[in-house]
């Protein structure tokens, strides 16, 4: 990441603020596409994972940009009430909102790359399959309507 550190100090001004865009959500993309493909151990055919990563990129640094000009004032206020506490709360802040924005990805993507439609097609590229050939099977949905109650009671998973 120093790198695109970097890369926008070089790229001072107003088509280099647009192009350092571009590149950092480029590569943020493909951290993202990555991470998502090792994560589930290459089952899952990698331009499927495509709108996953974009999607989380994009949200990412729209949180970015929205932190910083909210994030240094909780910091303050955190900080001045609550001393070193507050400003491990301000954080907890900043992570639960970095974690709102992986889970959009993580959700948003397989709702396009399952899609019937002329986008989902386009995602699998004409396949049918998610899947690479040789993945296990996705799990089968519950076999009744679950309840709270079976959050509570115990499995048997021999």
């Amino acid at each position: 990441m120093a790198v695109l550190g970097g890369l926008r100090g070089a790229l001072d001004g107003g088509l280099g603020v647009g192009l350092f865009a571009l590149v950092s959500l480029a590569v943020t993309s493909g951290l993202w596409w990555f991470t998502a493909w090792f994560l589930l151990l290459g089952d899952v055919r990698a331009r499927v994972l495509v709108p996953t990563a974009v999607i989380t990129a994009v949200a990412m640094a729209a949180f970015a940009v929205s932190a910083t000009v909210w994030m240094p004032g909780v910091v303050t206020r955190n900080e001045a009430q609550f001393g070193f506490f507050g400003v491990a709360l301000a954080l907890v802040t900043w992570f639960s909102g970095a974690a709102i924005c992986v889970l959009i990805g993580a959700c948003a993507g397989p709702v396009f790359a399952e899609d019937t439609g002329p986008v989902g097609a386009f995602i699998r590229h004409g396949e049918a399959a998610t899947l690479t050939a040789g993945a296990r099977p996705p799990l089968p949905p519950p076999a009744r309507e679950l309840s709270l109650r079976d959050a509570f009671q115990s499995t048997d998973d021999s």
